[in-house]
């Protein structure tokens, strides 16, 4: 099954005598997908998904991108290093996404180390330049990442 924003979830309890098992007296709820608790951060390491036809993939990290900007749950951050700077440049077609989720207050954090090896600057001040360091750090505090 898959669950959307819209998924109707139950509210009440299902037991297994409900479901037909006449003994059964465990008792099963199903979780709102959308409830798991923790800090989500999403690490885009590079300008593309995948590996093989670049235009594809390309448009596999737009398509992506948008998906994850109109959630209702957003990640708390998005962690962009080695290639992947490379869609903060001004004029990158995917970089108004990326503009999208920090005005809905999702945290951008580039790798100084890879803005200087790709020499550029965030098109917008509100990305942080952060060392590997703090990457790391935020990688290794999230409960979960998400690697597209």
């Amino acid at each position: 099954m898959i669950l959307d924003d819209k998924s109707p979830v139950l509210s009440e309890p299902l037991t297994l005598r409900e479901a037909g098992y006449p003994d059964g007296e465990t008792e099963y709820r199903l979780a709102d997908h959308f409830s798991r608790g923790g800090r989500v951060v999403v690490a885009i390491s590079s300008d593309t998904i995948g590996t093989g036809d670049e235009e594809h993939g390309a448009d596999l990290l737009s398509a992506f991108l948008q998906g994850l900007s109109e959630r209702k749950t957003l990640p708390d951050e998005i962690l962009i290093y080695h290639r992947g700077v490379r869609i903060l440049s001004d004029g990158h077609p995917l970089f108004d996404q990326v503009r999208r989720l920090r005005m809905r207050d999702v945290t951008v954090k580039a790798c100084a180390e890879s803005l200087d090896f790709y020499k550029i600057k965030p098109a917008e001040w509100t990305i942080q330049p952060v060392s590997m360091m703090e990457i790391t750090q935020s990688l290794m505090k999230a409960d979960r990442v998400i690697r597209p």
